[in-house]
């Protein structure tokens, strides 16, 4: 198992991923972290993942927020 920062698994493997489970809605998909990003151009999205044998296991999008100086996760 490994756990790591991506800047971006592509959209194929994410929406692959989410579908698998039978209630995930628009704003667990990568589409609604575009939304943010394209209407707020403070936020940088991420994500954390976990990957079995090169397989996404598990992702965890994440939002970073610069203001002045700092940045914030969300």
């Amino acid at each position: 198992m490994k756990v790591s920062f991506e800047h971006r698994p592509t959209s194929a493997e994410l929406d692959a991923f989410i579908g698998s489970f039978a209630r995930a809605t628009f704003f667990q998909s990568p589409h609604w972290l575009d939304v943010l990003q394209e209407s707020f151009p403070r936020f940088e999205t991420a994500y954390l993942t976990v990957r079995e044998g090169g397989s996404l296991a598990g992702v965890m999008p994440l939002v970073r927020i610069r203001k002045g100086p700092f940045s914030y996760l969300w």
